[in-house]
């Protein structure tokens, strides 16, 4: 947890950051104001800023995106350098297929809002698409100002 990783106490550095949790923010360089709570929560983040996390894995791979709110085992864990993402349930705007553990590509989508269980969990590169619904839009890698309300709708679309 913190700078080393090695704890589960909560750090808050000289950059306004706030990590709790094993390997939260472990890898921060110049991230400002970022809140990442959980196991591994926001842990690859370089430079990242105003970026807040909740859950286990949370935002795991995020490196420069900024802006992002993810909430939920998993949410947007892929995004890279995506930014202005709101991600709320297990695997929401994860990037994972399936969860099946396999990442396609990294996460670079922006202005997403993704609500549910593996709502919207396949996108990589899209933006402007709001998943509200457990498994909404869930196919959907990179297709772009695309809206889903419902369990399963827009579930089978990959673009």
């Amino acid at each position: 947890m913190g700078p080393t990783g090695d704890t589960a106490s909560s750090h808050e550095d000289d950059q306004m950051n706030v990590s709790v949790g094993e390997e939260a923010l472990v890898q921060n360089q110049s991230g400002v104001q970022n809140t990442a709570v959980g196991f591994r929560a926001m842990e690859s983040n370089e430079s990242g800023v105003y970026n807040t996390a909740y859950g286990s894995a949370v935002l795991r791979n995020n490196v420069s995106g900024n802006f992002n709110t993810a909430l939920g085992r998993g949410a947007l864990a892929n995004n890279t350098t995506g930014g202005a993402n709101v991600a709320v349930g297990n695997e929401a705007l994860g990037g994972e297929r399936a969860g099946n553990g396999s990442f396609d590509s990294p996460g670079t989508g922006t202005d997403n809002t993704a609500i549910g269980h593996f709502a919207s969990s396949w996108l990589t590169s899209g933006a402007r698409n709001t998943a509200v619904g457990s498994s909404a839009l869930q196919t959907n890698e990179t297709g772009s100002d695309n809206t889903a309300v419902g369990a399963n709708s827009g579930s089978r679309q990959t673009v």
